[in-house]
C-alpha cells in the first residue's frame, strides 16, 4: 500500500504548505493507482496557515472521486525550530520568539481554532475504511505479508 501525505486537496493550501505537487498531479496519481489496482491511503494534515472551512470541504469533495483503501486525517501542525511555520506562528502571536519548541507545540489556523467541534467532525468524515468485507481485508493483509518475506 502507498501512503501519501497530502495536507490538502486545495492548490492554494498546497502552495502555502510548500508541497511540491498540485491537485491535478494528485488526481493523476490516484488514477494511476486505481488503474493498476494499487492500494493507497491519502493522509490529510489540516490546520495550516490560511486553512479555512472551505479548503477542508474541498478535501471531502475531491476524495469522493476516488476509492482509496483507507484515508487518515488530523489537524494541528507541529511547530519546529528553524521551520517556516515557526516564523508564521511568531508573526501571528501563536508562540513567542524564544519559545521552547522541544515541548510539542501545534499550529491551527485562526479560523479553525474557533470551532473545534466542526473540525473534529470533518476529521471523522475524512477518516474511513473502504474495505468491503473481512475477506477483502484478510486478502490485503496476506498479500502485504507475502511481499515482506519475498
Amino acid at each position: 500500500m502507498v501512503t501519501t501525505l497530502l495536507n490538502s486537496m486545495d492548490d492554494e493550501m498546497l502552495t502555502r504548505m510548500r508541497r511540491p505537487f498540485t491537485v491535478e498531479s494528485v488526481n493523476r496519481t490516484f488514477e494511476l493507482f486505481e488503474d493498476e489496482h494499487i492500494n493507497y491511503m491519502p493522509q490529510f494534515l489540516m490546520g495550516g496557515p490560511g486553512e479555512t472551512r472551505n479548503t477542508i470541504l474541498k478535501n471531502l469533495s475531491h476524495l469522493k472521486r476516488w476509492k482509496p483503501l483507507l484515508t487518515d486525517a488530523g489537524y494541528g501542525l507541529r511547530i519546529l525550530p528553524k521551520a517556516g511555520l515557526r516564523d508564521v506562528a511568531i508573526r501571528e502571536g501563536v508562540i513567542k520568539e524564544d519559545a521552547d519548541l522541544l515541548t510539542p507545540t501545534f499550529y491551527v489556523s485562526e479560523e479553525l481554532k474557533q470551532d473545534r467541534e466542526w473540525l473534529d467532525n470533518q476529521v471523522k468524515a475524512l477518516k474511513h475504511f473502504r474495505i468491503g468485507s473481512l475477506t477483502q481485508w484478510a486478502d490485503w493483509m496476506m498479500r502485504s505479508i507475502a511481499v515482506r518475506f519475498q
